[in-house]
């Protein structure tokens, strides 16, 4: 009886750990079948029947999140900036794969002569601003999605949106879990640690070499807070997400203690030991550059929030600040969970086996 009851404990621990293991990956290969609506930017409505076959992306953003999905195999063509921003799955993408996003012209052609593109049935996905893709397309027509996000929120969806449109819904789901999880961890981190004073963290955007600095519910802004920043360049009596600062800004900050951190925008030119030479930045301030890919909408931005809370905080973050070392959104604590379960059953088995 003991030798059964053994036998019984140890198969359940075996088919339920393997259950979880493959769990993920057929839940991934058969789901999102239906007709659904996806709302783009602008009040844009855009219907699909079911998930999309081939997909091109003409943003970081939107690269990065079909990398973290799996879909880089469904993806025809790409922007110039996702291939510069160092997504390592598409570096390998032959130039005539790679447009920037000037030539909407030229990429509508190509994807009306492509055999592999569906013009019905496929999509692209671009920003709202992009209005010469926009025009490009509507002319052939062919079928795309305008993204803009205006906060974290809308970042969160916009993975939402994707993973719903390349019917990977579930692997959406976990990703986006954690982007939402994320809003919690580093300030329950900190209060964990007795960090009681928070850094004092500024954002240095760079457009057409116009210095301005991030302001309330800028991403970056709302990153640097996430990972338990306080931005003291925020003006609620200023609408816009940025704004030019005053001459002396920087060194104003630093006369009445409200400056530790600046995080310079990755499309600034210069080195950020340049930045603190030009903006008479003192020592004592940290000046760090961002990568694109930190600095952008989607699964990308956890990391950089890890560097954010890395840099503010290094006593208690160290190098990393990742919570669970998983960015991907990937089945690690899946598989964790599965390891104890089966532990715990071989634990009861033999206290069976010794009465």
């Amino acid at each position: 009886m003991k030798n059964r009851v053994l036998t019984l404990v140890l198969a359940l621990a075996f088919v339920s750990s393997c259950a979880l293991v493959l769990m993920p990956y057929t839940e991934e290969n058969f789901e999102g079948a239906g007709s659904f609506s996806i709302n783009g930017y602008g009040g844009q409505v855009v219907n699909f029947s079911g998930p999309v076959n081939k997909v091109v992306s003409m943003g970081t953003a939107f690269t990065s999140t079909l990398d973290e999905l799996g879909c880089i195999d469904q993806l025809l063509y790409v922007d110039s900036s996702s291939k510069s921003a160092g997504i390592e799955s598409i570096q390998d993408f032959a130039d005539d794969r790679v447009y920037t996003t000037s030539q909407g012209e030229a990429l509508a052609q190509k994807l009306a002569a492509s055999s592999d593109f569906d013009e019905t049935n496929d999509v692209v996905l671009i920003y709202s601003y992009s209005t010469g893709l926009k025009t490009a397309f509507d002319a052939m027509p062919i079928r795309y999605v305008m993204f803009y996000p205006q906060s974290y929120e809308d970042s969160v969806q916009m993975v939402t949106d994707i993973g719903k449109i390349m019917g990977k819904e579930t692997k959406a789901a976990e990703i986006t879990a954690e982007m939402e999880g994320i809003e919690t961890y580093y300030t329950d981190a900190l209060t964990a640690a007795g960090v009681t004073e928070k850094v004092n963290a500024v954002y240095a955007s760079y457009s057409s070499n116009i210095l301005k600095v991030g302001n309330l519910k800028s991403l970056s802004v709302v990153m640097l807070k996430l990972a338990g920043g306080l931005n003291p360049a925020d003006d609620s009596t200023i609408d816009a997400t940025t704004y030019e600062p005053v001459t002396g800004f920087f060194l104003g900050l630093e006369g009445t203690g409200k400056l530790d951190v600046v995080f310079v925008d990755p499309y600034y030119s210069g080195t950020a030991a340049e930045f603190k030479t030009l903006m008479g930045i003192s020592e004592n301030v940290k000046v760090v550059k961002l990568t694109v890919l930190e600095n952008t909408y989607g699964p990308a931005s956890l990391k950089g929030i890890e560097h954010m809370a890395s840099v503010m905080y290094p006593e208690v973050f160290g190098d990393s600040g990742d919570p669970d070392d998983n960015g991907s959104g990937d089945n690690t604590m899946i598989y964790v969970a599965a390891g104890i379960c089966v532990i715990i059953l071989i634990v009861v088995a033999v206290v069976i086996m010794r009465r």
